[in-house]
């Protein structure tokens, strides 16, 4: 497991709801952050619970919740922050890269 020296950040619209969501969930669990290649503008990011650690992981703890990330995709997205969007139409979550110099329009894929 690898410190967050990547500032990493969670907004407190991703840690109130994944306070609800994995309140829900056994002992242990967090959420993971994938990013792939693909999507309109060519990393996309998605979102799954995980209850396993790999060594290569870095975790994001912030007011009592733990996401984690592979250190490799956290080296390509420093200073990014992970927010909970709710609109009228639908709620997700959204991982906002800085650097990214594109994103899509539905804010699932960025470049770098």
């Amino acid at each position: 497991m690898v410190k967050n020296n990547f500032k990493i950040s969670i907004s407190q619209s991703a840690v109130a709801k994944l306070k609800e969501v994995l309140a829900k969930k056994t002992s242990g669990t967090f959420l993971r952050i994938v990013v792939s290649s693909g999507g309109c503008a060519g990393f996309s990011s998605s979102f799954k619970l995980d209850t396993n650690l790999e060594d290569d992981d870095v975790e994001i703890s912030q007011d009592g919740i733990k996401v984690v990330i592979n250190k490799m995709i956290a080296e390509f997205i420093k200073d990014a922050e992970l927010n909970y969007i709710t609109s009228n139409l639908s709620s997700f979550f959204r991982l906002d890269v800085k650097q990214a110099t594109e994103n899509c329009s539905c804010g699932s894929s960025f470049n770098i």
